[in-house]
């Protein structure tokens, strides 16, 4: 080859090159001039994202296929069981090139050739390196999550989109699922009416049932004691939204919807393993929940007083009850009390991941406690982040007993001298990262600190805070970051779960995880636009409550047969319908009792029993009452919440053992459930009660009792062949069997 022809091989090799490495810019996602492939800089900016996505799940520091781990310079370049992996200036004899360019490495997805071509490039000019370590966690790829991860990303508020039915649209959510529908060919259902949108509004907010009586011609409705114009209420949105407002007024609002956080972060009443004592004073942090909630008091100080309320204000009585969320969990009181030294070490980090588990997955989303033992297999949290957490609650203790030594006042000015299910605030030990978790062989010491996650957001991680820092220094730092407005994963974590309890579905559809694991958006410009508006109005949740259930999409119908849409979205996750949905547990006792007129409506306090406690060693809870009586017939908020203590008829309606927490209940539909609703002794006791009360409102006529109690169980009358088969039974039995069957229909209990 002469020289002309080589000097112009030459030139087109380069901007072959060239090209390439343009293509592969445009596929990071930036508009910066290209490194030369001699720099330090050509390294961080190509180089080290390839790796990052491409490499290191499999060579990294924790876990190092074949020996080598590609993170580090030195031991990068140092290779691993087959020897040196790199060879400056000659691919063809580096073992790294060898790998990649045979496709032999990464095995299931080989790299393009544009890729090696970078690699090529790099190591023929000397494969300088650039920043050390390899962040792992800078880039998502198709096996984990990074710093790019979606939840991640700072909340921003887009834009309403554009739609062509505008007139179904009442507010902006409509007009962001009516985007999605119509991009999909969808179109949303009619609106359900006012019988359906009545009972689905009241279960929703409150948990109860509407109980309308007509009185000269209008309707009131008892519960609330609130006028409703029954005919029209579908149809008026002025007086749809004044129901809104009366059900969300309600104390009887906190008692439904403190229950669903009470699930959320693992809420018992007795402390677990082989002693399972029962917790007399803990009712006190599950009735602050349920009053902050009907105060309306804002999510972010919500939050900050159950992390850190007594160290905020130490002088309040309600901000200390508030920090039971942290020692509400299990308590292993045979392994501090009987164990050897290194057996409650064990337990103590045990309790730690706990405390971990509930704040990274109750308020964030994320999973942290997965990365006691090893850097995250699937989010961008590094074992040594999971420590420097845990340092942040390492201050925080409880014992077996509750703190007795109370003497404050409450933030009303309701004296308080006693015991607490609360917080006991310790002098925080040194935190070392455990290797592979074991307590018994400790590593380097860690400051208390964050996760670096949020970095993109422009919240850092990094507290300022020493070894030597206080408890409330500590858990004050914590708060005040979780609940940072720049923080992307607090507002959409609790937007999501308001969500998911309206619908029956999130938005995301794993409330408390929204890492790699979890599920993706569905409507991801609405979740940021609801959570972005969340936070601009003062971190409200009753305003959320109203936007969400004045909306168009709220109150379509659900009996609705589609079977276009069926095909194209069997699963509903675009809300082209409502959900029909069954009753929880809590629901369908309270209802009985409500419309039984049996239900104590007494707010707070002590939790009732409704199984035998036995004490001797142990607490046990052998079996259920079946007492009826004032005591017991309080809403079920109000039991007590005790571990291994499920009462037989609302374990089988799916209510959850408070040993985990649980974001998202089940709702089952089994045999078990129908011998429960037809057998238990608490709903024939309801039957009884409300047939007395239907039988002294209408003591003679059979056919105006049947329809009094199609009336308070459905909100309508009976049409003529069930009044007919209605009439029937009763003649052969007793109008109380009537009204334990009528307890057992779909149309009681599902809400449409």
């Amino acid at each position: 080859m002469n020289v002309e022809h080589s000097r112009t091989a030459a030139s087109l090799t380069k901007s072959l090159c060239q090209l390439i490495l343009f293509t592969v810019i445009g596929l990071f996602g930036t508009n910066k001039a290209i490194a030369e492939p001699s720099s330090n800089l050509f390294f961080d900016e190509q180089i080290a994202p390839l790796l990052a996505t491409r490499c290191l799940s499999c060579h990294n520091e924790s876990e190092k296929k074949g020996g080598l781990n590609l993170s580090r310079e030195a031991t990068a370049r140092a290779g691993g069981e087959n020897g040196a992996t790199i060879t400056p200036g000659t691919p063809d004899q580096s073992l790294l090139w060898e790998k990649i360019s045979t496709d032999e490495m990464p095995p299931e997805h080989p790299l393009s050739q544009a890729e090696k071509e970078l690699v090529r490039q790099w190591i023929s000019n000397g494969a300088k390196w650039g920043t050390d370590r390899i962040d792992p966690f800078r880039f998502s790829t198709d096996d984990r999550a990074g710093y790019d991860w979606w939840s991640l990303q700072p909340v921003e508020l887009p834009e309403v989109p554009k739609v062509s039915q505008a007139n179904w649209a009442r507010n902006e959510i409509d007009q962001f699922v009516l985007s999605k529908l119509e991009s999909s060919g969808l179109q949303p259902s009619p609106q359900a009416d006012g019988r359906t949108l009545l009972r689905r509004l009241y279960f929703d907010v409150i948990g109860l049932p509407p109980i309308l009586k007509q009185e000269s011609g209008k309707w009131k409705e008892e519960t609330l004691g609130i006028e409703i114009d029954f005919d029209s209420f579908a149809s008026s949105p002025e007086s749809y939204s004044n129901v809104v407002d009366a059900l969300l007024a309600s104390p009887h609002y906190g008692e439904r919807w403190g229950r669903h956080w009470l699930d959320v972060i693992r809420f018992g009443e007795s402390q677990g393993f082989e002693r399972n004592w029962v917790r007399p004073n803990a009712w006190r942090y599950r009735d602050w929940v349920i009053q902050a909630l009907n105060s309306d008091m804002p999510y972010d100080e919500f939050l900050r007083q159950q992390i850190a309320g007594d160290a905020l204000y130490p002088d309040d009585l309600d901000s200390l009850i508030a920090t039971g969320y942290l020692v509400c969990g299990t308590y292993d009181m045979v392994g501090y009390q009987m164990g050897s030294a290194a057996m409650k070490k064990s337990v103590r980090h045990d309790e730690l991941e706990d405390m971990v588990a509930a704040v990274g997955q109750s308020l964030l989303g994320l999973t942290i406690n997965c990365a006691r033992c090893h850097d995250h297999k699937f989010d961008p949290i590094s074992q040594r982040e999971y420590y420097q957490v845990s340092a942040l609650l390492g201050g925080v203790t409880q014992a077996a007993e509750e703190r007795k030594d109370i003497k404050l006042k409450s933030s009303a000015g309701a004296p308080f001298e006693g015991a607490a299910h609360v917080v006991i605030s310790q002098q925080p030990p040194p935190f070392h990262i455990l290797n592979r978790g074991n307590s018994r062989d400790p590593g380097e010491v860690v400051s208390p600190q964050g996760i670096r996650a949020f970095s993109t957001s422009g919240l850092s991680g990094d507290f300022g805070l020493s070894s030597e820092s206080t408890d409330a220094e500590r858990r004050v730092a914590l708060a005040k970051w979780i609940t940072d407005s720049r923080n992307p994963l607090t507002p959409r974590v609790i937007v999501n779960r308001l969500w998911h309890y309206h619908f029956g579905l999130g938005i995301v559809d794993s409330p408390s995880d929204f890492g790699y694991s979890g599920g993706r958006p569905s409507h991801p410009e609405l979740l940021d636009w609801l959570a972005k508006r969340f936070v601009n109005g003062g971190w409200k949740l009753k305003n959320l409550h109203r936007l969400i259930l004045n909306s168009a999409t709220y109150q379509q119908a659900s009996n609705v047969h589609n079977t276009s849409a069926e095909e194209i979205d069997g699963d509903n996750r675009l809300l082209w319908r409502s959900n029909s949905r069954r009753l929880d547990g809590e629901s369908t006792r309270d209802a009985m009792l409500s419309l039984s007129g049996a239900l104590n409506r007494a707010p707070g306090g002590p939790s009732f029993y409704d199984m035998q406690a036995k004490l001797e060693t142990n607490h046990t809870f052998p079996d259920p009452k079946v007492d009826f009586n004032d005591e017991v017939n309080r809403r079920t908020v109000y039991r007590l919440w005790a571990r291994c203590g499920s009462n037989p008829l609302l374990e089988s309606l799916d209510c959850p053992d408070p040993s985990v927490m649980l974001p998202r209940r089940l709702h089952t539909i089994t045999p078990v459930q129908s011998l429960s609703l037809l057998n238990n002794p608490f709903i024939e006791y309801c039957s009884k009660r409300l047939s007395n009360r239907i039988q002294n409102e209408t003591p003679e006529d059979v056919d105006q009792q049947i329809g009094q109690l199609y009336r308070l169980l459905l909100l309508r009358v009976p049409k003529p062949r069930e009044l007919e088969l209605a009439r029937t039974f009763v003649q052969k039995q007793k109008f109380q069997q009537l009204c334990l069957v009528m307890f057992n229909t779909n149309e009681f209990l599902f809400v449409e």
